[in-house]
This record gives C-alpha cells, structure tokens and sequence, in this order.
C-alpha cells in the first residue's frame, strides 16, 4: 500500500512539472540593453530572460547587427534582438554607442620647428574606434619669429567625443644672416692676396679655418667651466654630407631623417651668411647669439666636434662620447 502511494504521489509531481513546462511562458526580465562602440557582444539568452533551462533551451533569437568589413563589433547604432517560442514572440532593444574619448599616442610635451617651417600635424598620433580629427590651434604661432608657444591639440571622434591636450612648440632662431657690415682694412694688399683669401674663406673652407671655430668653442667652454671638445672623425663625415645638403636645403630637416634618426647622439647647428665672408669669428658668433644653438655646443655632455664649411654656410655636427 505504501509503495503505491509513492508511485502516484511521483505520477502527480511529473504531471505538475510537465504542465508548468507547457504553460511557462517568455518572462523578459530587461527591454533594453547598452553597449560601448569597439566592444565584441555575446549575447546570452539569460540576459533577458528569467526561464527554466528547458524552455530556453527552445528560444530561438535573431538580431539585425550590422558590421563594418574585418571588424568583430557592430556599427554604432540601435537594433532589435528578436526572441521566439513556439508562436510568441519578444523584442529587446540592443544601443550601441560611442561615448569614449580618443587618447593620444606618445604625445609629447615639447616640438621644435624650424624657422620659417610650419607644425607638421600628421606627427600627432591617436587611438580610437571612430574616425578622429585633429586640430592643432597654432594660429597664434608665427613661424617666423624664435621663441616658445603654448598650443592646445584637440582630438574629436566623429560622436563629439574629445580630447585635449596642450603642447609647447618651439620655433628655432632663424639660422640666415643677410646683412654683414664690413670693415675697411687699413692695409696694403694686393688683389692677389685679397682674392686668395676669399677663395680660402667661401668655397670648400680649409682645416684652418674649421679648427678657429673650434678653438673659439673650447674657449668659450673653458670659461664656462666645461670640459673641451676634441675633433671627431665620424662627426667629420656627417658634417661634410650635411655642408652638401644645405647648399640647397639650409635647414635641419635632412639632418634628422638621415642621420639623427639613425644617431640620436649627434647634434648640429647651422650658419649662413649671404653677403661677404662669413669667418671662424663670425659663425661662432652667430652660434653664441643663439640660444639654442649656444645650448648644443655648450652642452657639457657633448665632447666631440667637427666643423666643416663651404659657400659661406657653416655645419658644426657635435656628438655625445
């Protein structure tokens, strides 16, 4: 009689568990949910609804994502996922947005420009998951006058998500000197001897007068309280290719694809004067009037030398030990 009533109390328990399964319907626990733009979305079953594992294991979903060529994450925008049991059917709405800022890449604190020579933009880099404009505000920048200017660097995705950032950019001195006032020598010469001493001065320069520079430098050096310098010979084959390339391109644009990129030791300074001879005395000088140029040869780090001369137009290639 016992093991009767068991087996119905166990009949009555499958009919009731068996009817709950038939009549349970979808209960959908959220009509909406949110993701951020550049995010893989697995969507789980279990994040909408509230059923037993066997009538989920009867849903069928669909959505209507829609995806940008090699990309694993759907476009910013709004789609509907579609639940289905038997004939009943349930929507949740699926946003996707994009509400993270772009951030800069390496960005740095400081960027010299050369004089006269405008910000190139492209050296600003970026990431994110929209397309990015950047917009450097150098409108206040006068690339033709030395000196250090604050600029603020925005980054602004195609949601208005932005980024700013502020730099320092810093326009060198203008390395060209056009003007010279020359001076009457009270001498006797012979146009010989004029002749031959502006042909030693303007043309291929000779060790002589790349070595006055040289000694004006560790002069000024010494009374700085720095160690001298001493002349180099690869710095020598770098300034004899640079005294070249400035024939045509007075600037250092050459000098850091070519050489700095592949010896961030190396460190140059330029000089040039259009009208007359430019000497030992007067290169050197144009260099001490410059600060920035004055902070390269004085570098108390930098002990190797070499200048080189052609044209009127001075190199000096310096180098850390």
């Amino acid at each position: 009689m016992k093991s009767i009533k068991q087996i119905l109390l166990c009949l009555i328990i499958g009919t009731m568990m068996i009817g709950c399964t038939l009549f349970e319907q979808m209960n959908v626990i959220t009509q909406e949910l949110q993701f951020e733009y550049g995010t893989p979305i697995d969507l789980k079953l279990t994040d909408f609804l509230d059923n037993s594992t066997d009538l989920l294991d009867q849903v069928q979903s669909e959505n209507d994502f829609t995806y940008l060529e090699s990309l694993d994450y759907p476009e910013v925008g709004e789609y509907t996922l579609t639940l289905k049991y038997k004939n009943k059917l349930e929507t949740v709405n699926i946003i996707i947005s994009d509400t993270i800022a772009p951030s800069f890449i390496d960005l740095k604190d400081t960027y010299r420009v050369d004089y006269g020579k405008s910000f190139d933009k492209s050296v600003i880099k970026v990431d994110d998951y929209s397309k990015v404009v950047v917009t450097v505000n150098d409108e206040h920048v006068d690339y033709k006058k030395a000196g250090t200017y604050d600029v603020d660097v925005i980054a602004c995705d195609d949601y208005n998500n932005q980024t700013k950032a502020t730099i320092q950019i810093i326009v060198l001195n203008q390395p060209v000197v056009t003007t010279q006032t020359s001076q009457k020598v009270n001498t006797t010469q012979s146009t010989n001897q004029s002749q031959a001493s502006t042909s030693q001065t303007s043309s291929t320069g000779t060790p002589s007068l790349q070595k006055q520079v040289m000694t004006l430098i560790n002069q000024e050096r010494t009374a700085l309280g720095l160690s001298p310098v001493v002349w180099d010979a690869e710095c020598e084959r770098v300034a004899k290719l640079r005294v070249k390339q400035i024939q045509t391109d007075f600037s250092h644009s050459k000098f850091y694809s070519d050489f700095y990129s592949q010896n961030n030791k190396l460190g140059e300074t330029l000089a040039y004067q259009a009208g007359g001879t430019l000497t030992a005395q007067g290169a050197f000088q144009l260099w001490m009037n410059s600060s920035s140029h004055k902070a390269i040869l004085m570098n108390p780090n930098r002990t190797k030398i070499a200048i080189v001369s052609l044209n009127n137009r001075f190199v000096a290639i310096n180098s850390l030990p």
